[in-house]
């Protein structure tokens, strides 16, 4: 035998001759748009943090200030039963209450004539949307996929 007959015999013809392999080493293209997208949410978190610059005390401690008239306004989230308060001197107090008021320390409110504001927050709508849209992301994402995938069986005939 010579040495070209042990040599492999050519691809058919109409054929990619090199068909990618995954040990070529790099990563997926795909792999950009996760960086992104992870990226994107980190950011979109860190920024519906609040930042907190305010003291920090007790509910009987504020019921006292209310009483002795230190307090101007509260703001109370009906949320989670934050409460944060100004003090005549502009200072910002923050404490946690119930999250229905009792009508006792209403009365208190109202009697030193201290501005109440209940709100109630709705959170940051672009985060709101990730659970509904998450869904849909990962089917497209499952489909384009498996299309990708079939074209690459298929020999990339299709692209």
């Amino acid at each position: 035998m010579s040495e070209q007959d042990s040599s492999p015999p050519p691809p058919p013809p109409g054929r990619n001759s090199r068909l990618p392999s995954r040990s070529e080493g790099g990563w997926p293209r795909w792999s950009a748009w996760v960086v992104v997208g992870i990226l994107v949410t980190l950011f979109a978190v860190t920024m519906s943090i609040p930042t907190d610059d305010s003291e920090q005390i007790s509910y009987d401690d504020l019921i006292t200030r209310i009483e002795a008239g230190n307090i101007a306004s509260i703001e109370f989230d009906n949320v989670d039963g934050d409460i944060t308060a100004i003090t005549t001197d502009d200072e910002t107090l923050t404490t946690t209450g119930l999250r229905e008021w009792p009508e006792s320390d209403l009365a208190i409110i109202r009697e030193n004539n201290v501005e109440f504001r209940p709100k109630t927050d709705t959170g940051n709508p672009i985060l709101n949307l990730i659970p509904v849209l998450l869904p849909f992301i990962f089917i497209i994402g499952f489909l384009w996929w498996l299309a990708r995938r079939q074209q690459s069986q298929m020999g990339g005939i299709m692209s």
